[in-house]
C-alpha cells in the first residue's frame, strides 16, 4: 500500500520578501531584470542550493520558498539551526536548507 508521510507545517517569510525587503531593487526600465539571476542559499557549513530568479519571481513561477522560523510546535529546534529554507513544492528535500546562513543574489 501507500505510505502517507506527515508534513510539518512551516511558518516564516518567502525567500522573494525577504530579497524585497532587503532593498533589491530593480530598474523598470529593463526587461524582466530578474530572471538572469539566481540565489544562493548556503549554510554555515557550505552546503549550498540555487534557486533560479524566475523560480521566485511573483510574475512567473512565484515558488512558495519560505525561511521558516516557527513550525506548528513553536520556534524552529536547535536541530532545524534556527532557521530553515523550505522548498514546499520540490518532490525530494535536498533544497530545504536547515541553519540558512546566507541568501546571495547573483548574476546567473
Amino acid at each position: 500500500g501507500d505510505l502517507m508521510r506527515a508534513r510539518r507545517r512551516f511558518n516564516g517569510a518567502s525567500v522573494w520578501q525577504l530579497l524585497d525587503s532587503a532593498g533589491l531593487l530593480y530598474d523598470p526600465s529593463l526587461r524582466e531584470p530578474f530572471l538572469p539571476k539566481i540565489v544562493v542559499a548556503s549554510d554555515a557549513d557550505g552546503y549550498a542550493v540555487v534557486i533560479a530568479g524566475g523560480e521566485i519571481e511573483p510574475r512567473f513561477l512565484a515558488a512558495p520558498f519560505i525561511v521558516a522560523t516557527r513550525d506548528a510546535g513553536g520556534p524552529l529546534s536547535e536541530s532545524d539551526g534556527g532557521l530553515r529554507m523550505i522548498a514546499p513544492h520540490d518532490l525530494a528535500g535536498a533544497r530545504s536548507v536547515k541553519a540558512i546562513a546566507s541568501l546571495d543574489v547573483r548574476d546567473a
